[in-house]
């Protein structure tokens, strides 16, 4: 989610791309740059939340309303909330791209409309 509301791929972000986020610690809406992007190889997972599907890796962090937490794809379980939709399945994906994306302060970015955390 960009800063002026348009959607861009992860693949296709920029270093220096504005983007629309929540702050890691206070969930307070701010913008930010990107201050890296890395495409590589990992193993893959297909996360279903509400009607979204988003390919990512296993350790991929999602912010869980109902743990006021950052949780790991592959720790997802039934009855978690993320950003206001339900958390429906996961299930192994091949092997493929991921995108490794830095946010400058915030260290968070929104994908499909839910709150993702930075690669560490």
């Amino acid at each position: 989610l960009m800063a002026d509301g348009t959607l861009k791929k992860a693949g296709d972000l920029e270093v220096g791309d504005i983007v629309k986020t929540k702050h890691e610690r206070s969930l307070e809406d701010t913008v930010a740059p990107v201050t890296l992007k890395k495409i590589y190889i990992n193993d893959r997972v297909k996360v279903t939340i509400g009607d979204k599907e988003i390919i990512c890796s296993p350790k991929h962090r999602f912010y869980v309303d109902n743990k006021t937490n950052f949780i790991h794809a592959d720790e997802l379980e039934d009855g978690d909330i993320l950003s206001g939709e339900e958390f429906v399945s996961r299930e192994e994906y091949e092997p493929g791209e991921v995108v490794k994306i830095t946010v400058e302060n915030a260290a968070t970015y929104i994908s499909e409309g839910v709150l993702s955390h930075n690669f560490k």
